[in-house]
C-alpha cells in the first residue's frame, strides 16, 4: 500500500498518467524503492494504474487540469511558540481566482464510517489544518480544501473537507 502510494503521488506530480511506458516505468521506480519480487512489482504497477485511470476519468481531473497547478508544494512556518512546521502539499491549483489544496489519499475506503475512521487515525485532519493554515499565511487568502480519496468502494471520491467534523 506505501509503495503503490508512492507511485501515485509521484505520477500525480508529474501529472504523468498510465500510457504504454507506464508499467515498466512504476516497476523500475518501485525497484529504486526497495521491491524485488517481480509479482509484488507487476501488482503496484497495475494498481497504481488503476488508481490513476480512475482519477483521469473523474470531474477534478478536468478542473485541475484546466487549471494553474503546483505539485508537492513545500512550505515551512514558523508557529507562536517558536516551533517550525514543515510539510509538504500534494497539489495546489488555482481556478476561478480561488486556490484548491487536493490531498490524494490512497487509501482503500470501503464507506463513510471508514473514511471518517482513516482521517482521524492518520491525523489527516490536523494535516489538512496545517495546509490551510500554510497557504492562507503565505499567500494571503483562504484555499478551499478537498480529499481525494482515489480508492473509496471502487471509485474516485472527491469532495470539500475544510471545517467538517
Amino acid at each position: 500500500s506505501w509503495l503503490v502510494g508512492q507511485l501515485v503521488h509521484e505520477s500525480l506530480s508529474a501529472w504523468r498518467f498510465p500510457d504504454a511506458r507506464f508499467e515498466a516505468w512504476a516497476e523500475a521506480r518501485a525497484r529504486t524503492l526497495g521491491l524485488i519480487d517481480a509479482h509484488m512489482l507487476r501488482d503496484a504497477a497495475i494498481r497504481s494504474a488503476t488508481l490513476l485511470r480512475r482519477f483521469r476519468g473523474h470531474a477534478l481531473y478536468q478542473e485541475m487540469n484546466a487549471a494553474e497547478r503546483r505539485a508537492e508544494v513545500p512550505y515551512s512556518l514558523r508557529g507562536g511558540d517558536g516551533s517550525t512546521d514543515h510539510g509538504v502539499i500534494d497539489a495546489l491549483y488555482r481556478r476561478d481566482g480561488q486556490w484548491t489544496i487536493v490531498e490524494f489519499k490512497t487509501d482503500h475506503v470501503s464507506d463513510a464510517a471508514q473514511e471518517t475512521l482513516i482521517v482521524e487515525q492518520k491525523g489527516y485532519r490536523k494535516q489538512a489544518e496545517r495546509y490551510i493554515r500554510a497557504v492562507e499565511e503565505l499567500l494571503g487568502e483562504k484555499p478551499r480544501h478537498i480529499f481525494c480519496w482515489l480508492d473509496y468502494a471502487g471509485k474516485v471520491e472527491c469532495e470539500p473537507r475544510a471545517g467538517r467534523e
